[in-house]
């Protein structure tokens, strides 16, 4: 019987942890002898803090959903919500906060872009509302914090182009 792969694996930059894998499922975290080279090549590594690194599955994605803050700055606090199960909902809760149904993993800030180009390449999700409200957020920051939008004419170009440089840097 052939082993599931975990669609979300973490690891410490830090030397001293060997750089053994630790995999999540069903959102408990567990230490595997796995490292990221004996992954299969549809695994992006991203960042996820300073100190620690995500390896996610981009094979298999049915559904994405990026939001971000109106702030003064460019994608430090955007998040591409990934879904291998179905479409991701978001919904409010008892206290009265949003919260979102089949979200198994999340990428972070300037790491959306090479996620979303493995996920294009590998499972042939539909960007097509993800690049909606990325060109919204670049017309918010144009127009209201303009120091912080991204210097482009067309940001919908800018933004398939950014997608395939994440690409053109994969061995």
């Amino acid at each position: 019987m052939k082993k599931k792969l975990s669609n979300e694996y973490y690891y410490s930059s830090n030397p001293k942890d060997e750089g053994f894998l630790e995999a999540v499922r069903h959102g408990r975290c567990y230490k595997t002898k796995m490292r990221v080279s004996d992954l299969p090549e549809w695994y992006c590594d991203v960042h996820r803090y300073w100190w620690t690194r995500n390896v996610i599955n981009c094979k298999g994605v049915v559904d994405v959903v990026y939001t971000w803050v109106r702030e003064n700055h460019f994608m430090k606090d955007s998040m591409l919500r990934i879904s291998y199960s179905g479409k991701i909902e978001e919904y409010e809760s008892e206290s009265g906060f949003g919260e979102w149904r089949n979200v198994e993993c999340m990428v972070f800030g300037g790491e959306v872009f090479k996620a979303l180009a493995w996920i294009r390449k590998w499972s042939g999700v539909d960007l097509g509302e993800v690049r909606k409200k990325f060109i919204e957020q670049c017309e918010w920051l144009r127009d209201n914090e303009p120091l912080f939008a991204p210097e482009a004419e067309d940001y919908g170009k800018w933004f398939d182009e950014r997608l395939e440089e994440e690409l053109d840097g994969e061995v």
